[in-house]
C-alpha cells in the first residue's frame, strides 16, 4: 500500500532531492580542501623552485665567464673572484628589486653577502636560523654530495633584519674555485594566495548553497506541475480510449469480437460487409457468418488460437445476410475479457480487394502515361551501380539527355552531381530526400538548378539498392526569383525616390503666347518633343494646352486648328513650388484628375513641368532619378550638388527598411555615375582620347557594397598604344586620372590611403602593363606582397571600353587557374585578421578609448568578402558581389545550402547595422564611421550580430582547411 502522508513525502523528498544536494557541496568543499588547495601549492612551489634554480644558473654562467678569464691569463684568480663577487653582489631581481645572491665555499665561510656584510669573511659553521637549523653548513654538504640542490630554512625578509619569515633556496656548487653560490624566494606569497583562495571558496560554497536552495524551490513547483500533468495525463488518457474507439469503428477493415463462440462486437465496416444493421449480429453464433463449405476452417482457426502460435491468417468464404457468398481473409488473434476466452478477428474482403488491384493495374498504366507527358523529370536510380534504370522522357531532357536509353548508358556521368552533392548517399542511407536544391552540369554542358527529391527503395533484407526520384528544373524560376527580388528592391527604393525634390524631374515646356493657333502650338509641341505647351498671357502662364487636349476638343470637332490656344487651354494653372516633393506632387495629381503639372521656382515663375507618364515610369521604382541627374549635370558643381543628396536618401531608405543590399547597390551606382560624368568632363578638356580607356571602380565600389564611409579605389587601363605614341598617351591618361580623381574627392570621396587610383602613374597603365601586373601577383611567393592589392582583383568598368575590361578580367582567370602558392597567400592573408569572439560567441568590444564598448563592423564583413573573392577566384566563378558570389559557390557545390545560408545572412545583417549606424550619423551631420555598439541594439540584432560572428568564426576554418589542403 503507497503512503501518502505528507510526513512521508517529506521525508521522501529529503532523502532523494536534499540530502544528494547537501552531499554534492560537502563533497565540493571536501575535495578543494583535500586535493584543489595542495595541488595548487604544490604547483606554486614547483613553479618557485624552477625559477630560483634559473636564476642560480645565470649567476653561475657569471662566475664561469671570469674563470674562463683566469685560464687565459687575462686575470689572476684573485681578480677574477673578487671581480665575481662585486658581480653578484650586485645582481637583484623581484617585484621590489631586492631578492639577491649570495656566494660561501666549502668551509664554510661567507664570501659576499649583499644584506649583511657583517658576515662576509666569517665562519659559517656554527651560524643557525630561528629554528636552530645549520644552514650554511647544509648548502655546502648539498654542494659537495649533489652539486646543486634546494633547502629551506628561516631567514631575514629581504633587507629587513627584525622579520624572520620561511625562505626556500637554490644552492649550486662552483668547483674550480670551491665556491657554493646562492639565491632564495620566500614562500610567504604562497600562504597569502591559498588564504585568497580559501576565502574565495567559501564565498563560492555559499552562492552555490543559495543556488541548490533555488534549486530546491524549483523543484517543488515542478513536483506541483508534474501532479496536475499525470492528472491531465489521466483525462488524456481517458479520450484517448474513446478515440481508439471511434478509430475500430472508422476502420476500413472489417472488425468483430468473438467470446465463448459468439459475436459481442462487430464494426461498422464488418456489418456493411455482412449486411446486418447494428444489433443485428451480437449475440449471433459465430458459425452463422460462415459459409457451410468453411465450417472446418472455423475449427481450424479456433485450434491455432489454443496452440499459442502466431496470429492464424485464414481465407475463407463468409455469409451475408441475404445469402450471398464472398470470400476473406481473417487475422485471429488470442483474448481474454470479462473472464471469458475468446478473440478478436480482423475481416477482409478479397473480392473487393482483387477489384482493387485490378483498378490499380490500370491506374499503373495511366500514370506511366502521365509521367511520360509531364514536364517533371520521374526517374529510378541503381545506387550500387551509380546508373539510371528507368526515366521519363523529362527527367532525360532535365539531365541533359536526348531519351532515356541514352540517359541509362551515360552510366555514373549522369549522377555525378547528384552524388557529389551527397544525396544519392542519404538515399542508400535510407533516408528521404525531400524538395532539396542541387546544381548540375548537363550532358551537353549547360548548368541547371534543380529541385530533388529521393525516396529509397529497401529490399527484403531491408538494404537499399534502388531509390525513386523527382525532378524539377527550376532554372528559369531561380533566375525570375533573383530578377524579382531585384525588382522588388528596386520597388522598395521608390519609398526613397519619392521624396526627392520635383526638381530633379521636372522638364522644360514649350510656350506659346495666348492668340497662337492650335495647329501652331501642335508643331511646336512636336519640335520640343513635349506632350504639353504652356499658355504665356505675358505677365505670367495663364495656362497649359496637352495632347491631351488636343484630341478631346479639336479631333473631336468641337475646335479648329485655326482657332487660338486659349480656347482649349486648361486653366487656372495648377502648379507646385520646385521645393516639393516627389509624393506631394504624385498625391496633387491625383486630387485634381490631371495629368501635367506645372513647378514654379523661388520667384513664382512657371519655370518647367512634371508630366505624369514619368512619374508613372518604371524608372520611378528605381535609383535611375538620381543616376539620371547625374547623367544630365552639365559641370562638377552640378554633380557636386546631386552627390551631397546621398545621404539623406540613403538614410530615408534604411529607416523604411529597404534591403541592404539595394542601398549599397544605390551607393555604388551613385559613385559610378559620378565619376563617369567627370571622366566626361574631363575628356571634354583634354581633347578627343588617343587610345580606347576603362575607368575601372576597384573594391567596394566595383562589387556594389560602398556605404557612405568610403574612399577612392580606382584605376586605368588604356588599349596598347601604337609606336612612337606610348608617352603621348601616357601623358593624356595621368592628366585624366588626376582631374578626375580631384573631382571624386572634392564630391566627398577622399583619397585613397593607399594610393591605389587611377591619379597614381603606377595604376593608369597600358592594357599590356596590367596582364604584367597579374602575372607578377599570380606567381608571387611572399604574402606580404600580395597584403596592398587585393583590391585589384574586384574590378568593374564604369566609363569607357568594356570589352578591355572582359579581357582583362579573362587574363586575371587563366592567370591564377591553377596556382595554388597564389591562393594559400590569399589564404594565409586572410587569416592574419582574428574574429572579435568573446565569451558564448558574444562579440569582443574595445576596452578603452573614445571607441569602448563598440566593434568595427567592416572588419568583421572583410572576412566574408576575403573569403568568398579566394573561393570565386579558384572556383571560376565571375559574379562581383559577395551576397551573389556566395550563392554561386552554392551552386557550384563549394558551399552546402546552410553554409551558404549562414554567410550570406551574416553578410546582411553586418551591411543593415553598417548602414543603419551611417544614416544615423548622417541625419545627425556627424561623420559616418564603422564603429557599432550591441548594448544600443535590439534583442534581436544581438542574436543576430553573434550568429554573424559564429559564422566568421566558422568561414575562417574554411579558410583553414583550404591552406591545409593547398600545402599538401
Amino acid at each position: 500500500m503507497t503512503d501518502n502522508r505528507p510526513g512521508a513525502d517529506g521525508a521522501s523528498f529529503l532523502t532523494r532531492i536534499v540530502l544528494p544536494s547537501v552531499l554534492a557541496i560537502a563533497l565540493f568543499i571536501a575535495a578543494t580542501f583535500i586535493f584543489i588547495i595542495p595541488s595548487f601549492e604544490r604547483n606554486m612551489m614547483d613553479r618557485k623552485r624552477e625559477t630560483i634554480r634559473e636564476l642560480n644558473n645565470s649567476a653561475h654562467s657569471l662566475l664561469a665567464e671570469l674563470h674562463a678569464q683566469e685560464l687565459s691569463g687575462r686575470l689572476t684568480r684573485a681578480q677574477a673572484q673578487k671581480k665575481a663577487a662585486d658581480a653578484v653582489r650586485g645582481l637583484r631581481y623581484g617585484p621590489e628589486n631586492k631578492d639577491y645572491f649570495w656566494i660561501t665555499d666549502l668551509a664554510p665561510k661567507m664570501i659576499m653577502h649583499p644584506y649583511r656584510p657583517d658576515l662576509e669573511g666569517s665562519a659559517l659553521s656554527d651560524f643557525k636560523d630561528s629554528h636552530g637549523k645549520r644552514l650554511f653548513v647544509e648548502f655546502a654538504e648539498i654542494g659537495r654530495r649533489d652539486g646543486a640542490g634546494y633547502s629551506d630554512y628561516m631567514w631575514q625578509w629581504k633587507d629587513d633584519q627584525a622579520r624572520i619569515v620561511p625562505k626556500l633556496s637554490h644552492v649550486r656548487l662552483f668547483e674550480p674555485w670551491g665556491w657554493v653560490t646562492g639565491t632564495g624566494i620566500y614562500i610567504e606569497d604562497v600562504r597569502e594566495e591559498i588564504a585568497r583562495l580559501e576565502a574565495n571558496l567559501i564565498k563560492l560554497s555559499l552562492a552555490i548553497a543559495g543556488i541548490i536552495a533555488l534549486i530546491l524551490l524549483y523543484v517543488n513547483q515542478q513536483s506541483l506541475r508534474i501532479e496536475r500533468s499525470r492528472r491531465q495525463a489521466e483525462a488524456l488518457l481517458s479520450e484517448s480510449e474513446e478515440k481508439y474507439r471511434k478509430l475500430v469503428e472508422a476502420a476500413t477493415e472489417g472488425i468483430m469480437m468473438a467470446l465463448d463462440g459468439r459475436l459481442v462486437y462487430s464494426n461498422r465496416t464488418l456489418l456493411d460487409m455482412l449486411g446486418y444493421a447494428p444489433g443485428e449480429l451480437e449475440n449471433l453464433e459465430l458459425s452463422g457468418i460462415f459459409h457451410a463449405g468453411s465450417a472446418d476452417s472455423l475449427d481450424y482457426l479456433r485450434e491455432l488460437l489454443e496452440s499459442g502460435g502466431a496470429s492464424p491468417q485464414l481465407e475463407v468464404s463468409l455469409l451475408r445476410k441475404d445469402k450471398q457468398t464472398f470470400r476473406a481473409l481473417l487475422t485471429a488473434s488470442k483474448l481474454r475479457f470479462a473472464g471469458k476466452d475468446g478473440f478478436i478477428v480482423t475481416v477482409k474482403d478479397i473480392d473487393r480487394h482483387k477489384k482493387t488491384e485490378e483498378e490499380l493495374s490500370e491506374s499503373r498504366e495511366k500514370f506511366r502515361l502521365l509521367t511520360d507527358s509531364i514536364n517533371l523529370g520521374v526517374f529510378r536510380a541503381d545506387l550500387r551501380e551509380k546508373r539510371v534504370v528507368e526515366a521519363n522522357p523529362a527527367a532525360a531532357r532535365i539531365f541533359g539527355y536526348k531519351n532515356s536509353e541514352e540517359l541509362s548508358r551515360a552510366g555514373a556521368a549522369a549522377l555525378a552531381a547528384l552524388d557529389q552533392a551527397g544525396l544519392l548517399p542519404e538515399a542508400e542511407a535510407g533516408r528521404a530526400i525531400k524538395g532539396v536544391e542541387a546544381a548540375i552540369r548537363t550532358g551537353e554542358g549547360a548548368e541547371k538548378r534543380l529541385l530533388v527529391s529521393l525516396v529509397p527503395l529497401p529490399d527484403e533484407a531491408g538494404k537499399v539498392r534502388y531509390c525513386d526520384g523527382l525532378l524539377e528544373d527550376i532554372t528559369s524560376r531561380k533566375r525570375a526569383e533573383t530578377e524579382r527580388e531585384k525588382l522588388l528592391s528596386d520597388l522598395q527604393m521608390s519609398l526613397g525616390s519619392l521624396n526627392q525634390s520635383v526638381r530633379g524631374v521636372a522638364r522644360p515646356a514649350a510656350a506659346c503666347p495666348l492668340s497662337t493657333p492650335i495647329g501652331r502650338a501642335a508643331e511646336l509641341m512636336t519640335r520640343a518633343g513635349s506632350s504639353c505647351i504652356l499658355v504665356d498671357g505675358g505677365s505670367e502662364i495663364l495656362g497649359i494646352v496637352t495632347d491631351h487636349d488636343l484630341r478631346v476638343r479639336v479631333l473631336s470637332g468641337s475646335s479648329s486648328v485655326q482657332d487660338p490656344v486659349s480656347r482649349v487651354m486648361s486653366s487656372p494653372l495648377v502648379s507646385v513650388p520646385q521645393t516639393a516633393l516627389l509624393f506631394e506632387a504624385v498625391l496633387l495629381m491625383q486630387e485634381k484628375n490631371i495629368r501635367h503639372l506645372a513647378v514654379r521656382d523661388d520667384s513664382g515663375r512657371v519655370v518647367s513641368v512634371i508630366d505624369e507618364k514619368e512619374l508613372l515610369a518604371l524608372k520611378w521604382y528605381s535609383p535611375a532619378v538620381l543616376m539620371e541627374e547625374f547623367s544630365r549635370a552639365s559641370g562638377v558643381e552640378e554633380v557636386l550638388a546631386v552627390k551631397e543628396r546621398l545621404p539623406r536618401l540613403v538614410k530615408t531608405l534604411s529607416d523604411s527598411g529597404a534591403d541592404s543590399a539595394g542601398i549599397t547597390r544605390l551607393i555604388s551606382a551613385a559613385a559610378d555615375a559620378a565619376a563617369s560624368r567627370f571622366v566626361t568632363f574631363a575628356a571634354a578638356r583634354l581633347g578627343e582620347p588617343p587610345a580606347p580607356f576603362a575607368f575601372l571602380a576597384l573594391g567596394s565600389q566595383a562589387r556594389g557594397e560602398q556605404t557612405l564611409v568610403t574612399d577612392q579605389d580606382n584605376a586605368l587601363v588604356y588599349a596598347d598604344p601604337p609606336p612612337g605614341k606610348e608617352q603621348a598617351c601616357a601623358e593624356y591618361f595621368q592628366a585624366m586620372g588626376k582631374m578626375v580623381c580631384g573631382w571624386l574627392a572634392e564630391a566627398g570621396y577622399p583619397y585613397c590611403k593607399g594610393d591605389a587610383m587611377a591619379s597614381n602613374p603606377k595604376w593608369c597603365r597600358p592594357f599590356s602593363a596590367w596582364k604584367g601586373y597579374f602575372e607578377e601577383w599570380a606567381a608571387v611567393t611572399d604574402p606580404q606582397a600580395l597584403l596592398d592589392v587585393n583590391v585589384f582583383f574586384d574590378f568593374r568598368c564604369v566609363h569607357g571600353d568594356r570589352d578591355l575590361e572582359a579581357r582583362l578580367r579573362e587574363h586575371v582567370r587563366s592567370s591564377v587557374s591553377g596556382r595554388k602558392i597564389f591562393f594559400l597567400n590569399l589564404a594565409n592573408n586572410a587569416l592574419l585578421f582574428k574574429v572579435p569572439l568573446g565569451f558564448r560567441n558574444s562579440v569582443a568590444l574595445e576596452e578603452e578609448g573614445e571607441n569602448r564598448g563598440t566593434f568595427d563592423a567592416k572588419q568583421m564583413l572583410r572576412i566574408f568578402t576575403d573569403f568568398a573573392r579566394i573561393y570565386a577566384l579558384r572556383s571560376d566563378v565571375t559574379e562581383l558581389s559577395t551576397i551573389n558570389r556566395l550563392a554561386a559557390l552554392e551552386a557550384a557545390n563549394v558551399l552546402d545550402q546552410a553554409e551558404k545560408g549562414s554567410f550570406s545572412q551574416a553578410v546582411e545583417t553586418l551591411m543593415r547595422l553598417r548602414l543603419r549606424r551611417q544614416a544615423a550619423l548622417a541625419g545627425a551631420k556627424a561623420p559616418p564611421d564603422n564603429r557599432i555598439k550591441p548594448s544600443d541594439l535590439s534583442q534581436a540584432d544581438q542574436q543576430a550580430l553573434r550568429e554573424a560572428a559564429a559564422s566568421a568564426a566558422a568561414a575562417m576554418n574554411k579558410l583553414k582547411d583550404l591552406v591545409k589542403f593547398l600545402i599538401v
